[in-house]
């Protein structure tokens, strides 16, 4: 920096450690003092110390690329000390991506800020805009959605201001993969769909074309949060097809895992799998962490509600490590609801408790968005299991209001449904047909909670003495079960559908359907499930007269319940064990 030659500095290192002023360090010397540099930088005139930063920038602008890389800030730092804005530039928005690859996201919206003001200093008309599109992406992944999408807007307009359509197709993307994770589907449908009308025809750049690949993905996730599976899958093919012709993997990573999404919800289940695992392999090969932690998400939901809690597992492990590492409290919480499930569904229920409880903290700890309305729904399914009616209902209900808020269609059912469920196990059945209404529309419903909702339905009739109603609609929700491999709930529907056919006098039927049942939830494992299959097995026994042979499904299921915690199941069950045996 100073223009001498490598002896002269070691004389004169040497001479300052000899007065004092310097030590030696492993890498060469430090001042023996912070105040020491203070100091002395204090004492150099300012012309010369701008002059000494420029020539800092320069020497380690000059030591290669990997230099370069890992000391981008300290690069654009000297320069803007220097004087040299335009220079500190490029090294501040390197800066900011090198913070970003590392998930130091306050770290990185602090380089794209100064590389934004460097920009509109220098009159940098395309640096300003890539500043304004990352600067957008950090806000978006920190959860600030709404000073995203300001971002955002700002870059897609510069872009288009400069004539830059691939930038533009870009900020597009993103804003829409906001206006996803916000819960305001229905507004970036509209916007990115008329931006994808105006690009994707004959006659557009290659460039442009290369590069629509993302915002076909984005709007494959807008749909699927509307509630437009259909729509869902097609924009997903689409967008998988231009990013396998460009070779970005990526890219393919992030529409594969939409397609299987599409899939999985129009009634292609096994199709759905294979799509969300050939994303998870490409998320993993390419260093997609935001594609594969969303799209562990459905294919941890595939594998419960086929039986497969073991891969389950695996994903909302995975799921969890990688939410941490990139600082992503909304799919934390996601992840986290999701290993509650399956320790519920495992009968762990006190593990199930503490992630489900940590789950809604999180959620609550961070701005609304479609990830906030899950953790409370499913913190209620474990209050019921467990008797506590109450809390239940009350998770349930701020579910569904959250999903209302957030635009979330499919929470919003499920929660709901749930509710239905709480007013039969509360004796309360016709209430719960009255409010859903005796014709349900199925192509209102998902394959996420159909099987659930019907199988209620069904057991609502029951209760009120329409036999024949509640046969044909638990024909349906078991019809659904097997359509989309859901055994999870199937167990359930087949639970319902044996207690109506005992109900129309047959037996044997009843008990072919139980023992079905009953297997699936043993290979699961599902035990809270089991119990259930069990008493009615006992119900059935009890009604054909057979009383030993009830006492002994009954007293099964009753010690089930109890190991579990189920109280007001234990409690029902005790009852009826008490008409069979008094001294009980």
């Amino acid at each position: 920096m100073v223009g001498l030659g490598e002896e002269e500095v070691e004389e004169t290192l040497e001479g300052a450690e000899a007065s004092g002023l310097i030590q030696a360090a492993r890498d060469g010397y430090a001042f023996d003092h912070a105040l020491t540099q203070q100091s002395l930088y204090a004492g150099l005139s300012p012309m010369r110390r701008k002059r000494l930063h420029r020539s800092a920038g320069e020497g380690l602008e000059g030591l290669g690329e990997k230099v370069r890389h890992n000391r981008a800030a300290e690069i654009s730092r000297h320069f803007v000390e220097g004087s040299s804005p335009g220079r500190a530039l490029p090294y501040a928005l390197l800066a900011g991506d090198e913070a970003e690859a590392v998930f130091a996201h306050g770290d990185a919206k602090h380089h794209y800020q100064r590389a934004l003001e460097f920009a509109d200093y220098v009159g940098d008309g395309p640096a300003s805009s890539q500043a304004l599109e990352k600067l957008g992406g950090v806000l978006a992944a920190s959860i600030r959605y709404d000073e995203a999408l300001v971002a955002l807007e700002r870059a897609a307009d510069a872009y288009r201001d400069g004539d830059d359509p691939e930038g533009a197709v870009r900020a597009e993307a993103r804003i829409a993969q906001t206006h996803f994770r916000r819960g305001t589907p229905e507004e970036g449908i509209a916007r990115l769909s008329a931006h994808l009308a105006s690009v994707d025809r004959p006659g557009v750049p290659e460039g442009v074309r290369s590069n629509l690949g993302p915002p076909y993905g984005a709007l494959a996730q807008l749909y699927y949060a509307h509630g437009q599976y259909a729509g869902c899958r097609d924009a997903a093919q689409r967008g998988a097809k231009l990013s396998r012709a460009v070779g970005d993997v990526r890219l393919l990573a992030e529409t594969e895992k939409m397609l299987g999404i599409g899939l999985l919800w129009t009634d292609t289940p096994d199709e759905g799998v294979k799509a969300l695992k050939e994303a998870v392999h490409l998320a993993e090969r390419s260093g997609a962490f935001d594609t594969l932690s969303t799209a562990l998400l459905p294919l941890y939901l595939a594998h419960v509600v086929r039986g497969d809690l073991e891969l389950s597992r695996e994903c909302c492990e995975r799921g969890i490590a990688i939410a941490k590492k990139t600082d992503d409290t909304g799919l934390l919480a996601m992840h986290t609801t999701n290993l509650g499930m399956r320790h519920y569904y495992t009968g762990d229920w006190w593990e199930a408790r503490v992630c489900l409880e940590r789950a809604v903290g999180l959620a609550q700890s961070t701005e609304l968005s479609y990830f906030s309305c899950l953790p409370p729904a499913y913190l209620g399914v474990l209050c019921k299991a467990q008797g506590a009616w109450e809390n239940a209902s009350r998770h349930f209900s701020d579910a569904a209001a959250l999903a209302r808020e957030a635009g979330s269609p499919e929470v919003l059912g499920y929660a709901e449904a749930r509710l239905l469920e709480l007013d039969v196990l509360q004796d309360r059945p016709a209430e719960a047909i009255a409010r859903l209404g005796p014709e349900p529309d199925v192509s209102d419903m998902t394959w996420w909670y159909d099987v659930l909702l019907l199988s209620v339905l069904a057991e609502a009739h029951a209760e009120t003495g329409d036999v024949a109603k509640a046969e044909e609609v638990a024909d349906l929700a078991l019809t659904r079960a097997r359509r989309t491999r859901n055994r999870l709930d199937g167990v359930e529907a087949l639970r319902v559908r044996a207690k109506i056919l005992s109900m129309l006098g047959r037996p044997e039927e009843a008990t072919a359907a139980l023992e079905e049942a009953l297997s699936w939830s043993r290979a699961m494992p599902y035990p809270y499930a089991e119990a259930r299959i069990l008493r009615e097995h006992g119900m059935i026994h009890l009604r054909e007269r057979e009383l030993e042979e009830a006492r002994k499904w009954l007293s099964a299921a009753l010690s089930i319940f109890g190991q579990l915690g189920a109280k007001k199941e234990a409690e029902r069950t005790e009852q009826v064990l008490r008409t069979l045996d008094p001294a009980l």
